[in-house]
């Protein structure tokens, strides 16, 4: 019953590199609809309002390392809720030398885990797993961690330019 969709499989497999120069850009899912290591499960639609409220501001979380608001990185740039969980993509700021580091390590696939940083609007914990169900929360920031509590929110592909257009 807690096994992973056949969807999230993908996620295991070894970061894709699209392009050698160190543009910055890379994608992922920031979360997933897996029951993490917390016992939370964010379930599909919790994202829904919160990504409302994010365009209406014309901007996204911040992109921070390891969950520190003294540490951004750079920027997202695009944020979408799809089937498998909360798919982003974003650029690190290859001025700052934490980024630069990030962006190496995630290369060498070192460096692939992101987490939300969030607070959660709605939620009832199950009595009989004790898994906490998350259906709706506000998302406050997204970060690249070295440990994430959901296994399968992970960067997928480092490019040389966006998907999505800014």
């Amino acid at each position: 019953m807690n096994a992973s969709p056949p969807l999230l499989q993908h996620s295991l497999l070894p970061l894709g590199v699209k392009s050698l120069t160190d543009t910055g850009w890379f994608s992922g899912y920031a979360s997933t609809y897996a029951v993490d290591h917390h016992k939370d499960q964010v379930v599909p639609g919790a994202f829904s309002h919160t990504l409302k409220q994010w365009r209406q501001r014309q901007k996204l979380p911040l992109l921070l390392w390891n969950h520190r608001l003294e540490e951004p990185l750079g920027i997202w740039t695009h944020a979408q809720e799809d089937p498998q969980g909360l798919y982003v993509e974003g650029q690190l700021l290859m001025e700052l030398q934490r980024a630069k580091e990030a962006y190496l390590l995630m290369k060498r696939n070192i460096l692939s885990g992101l987490s939300i940083g969030f607070r959660i609007l709605m939620a009832r914990r199950l009595p009989a797993t004790q898994v906490r169900k998350i259906y709706q929360l506000d998302l406050v920031e997204i970060s690249l961690v070295t440990s994430p509590a959901n296994a399968h929110a992970r960067v997928l592909d480092l490019k040389a330019q966006p998907t999505f257009p800014l």
